[in-house]
């Protein structure tokens, strides 16, 4: 009479190197999109004329005032704009929890101060993530020619969700050195890698708006 076999079992030692060679592997994805990050933001060509600059918001301070990271990316947008490259700027960013005011009207506030006239100046304030920017930002300027203008390890990502949205874009980053710390920026660039890998998993499953800030 024939005698059923015993279910095999998976050993211990088989899992954990699985679960090894995985962990492996996504290490060499998220190493290799952190250098596609840092080389693709610091060697964007010169920008060219464009209908419209899009500083995209970042951190606002308890005071209202523009954080680091938005007060060096409305800074560049601003001396773009003396160059002549485009006729208007918007600032893009709502108001992030805890805070006075939108990321859009602190980035105003530093173009101001930089002597960007206040006609020039075009606020969008209800977005909450890089998708979002583009999102809203289309709904004011739609199929536009546009510099989206950020920090350079930020610009990988917001290339490809601005263009998912008609634009035709240009890209000006501000460059690392003009970051707080070395530390600084490559906490961004590891947190840029990881954002796609989000952006990919999200677009693949069809989810909404990543409501997380910065992302």
């Amino acid at each position: 009479m024939d005698h059923e076999r015993p279910p095999q079992r998976i050993s211990a030692k088989w899992l954990l190197r699985g679960a090894l060679a995985a962990a492996a592997g996504w290490l060499l994805i998220q190493l290799g999109l952190m250098l596609t990050v840092h080389v693709y933001g610091v060697t964007r060509p010169p920008v060219a004329q464009a209908d419209a600059l899009i500083v995209l918001g970042a951190g606002v301070n308890h005071d209202g005032r523009a954080g680091p990271a938005l007060t060096r990316r409305a800074t560049l947008g601003a001396e773009l704009f003396a160059q002549g490259v485009a006729p208007r700027v918007v600032c893009s960013g709502g108001q992030p929890y805890n805070r006075p005011t939108t990321e859009a009207s602190a980035c105003r506030e530093v173009l101001l101060r930089l002597s960007v006239p206040d006609a020039a100046i075009l606020q969008e304030d209800r977005s909450h993530s890089t998708e979002e920017n583009a999102l809203r930002t289309a709904q004011l300027l739609p199929n536009a020619r546009v510099v989206v203008v950020s920090d350079s390890y930020h610009l990988l990502r917001a290339g490809i969700l601005f263009r998912s949205y008609g634009f035709d874009v240009q890209l000006a980053g501000v460059a690392p050195e003009r970051s707080v710390s070395r530390q600084s920026y490559f906490n961004s660039v590891t947190r840029e890698a990881l954002a796609l890998q989000w952006q990919f998993i999200k677009d693949l499953l069809g989810l909404p708006f990543t409501r997380v800030t910065g992302f």
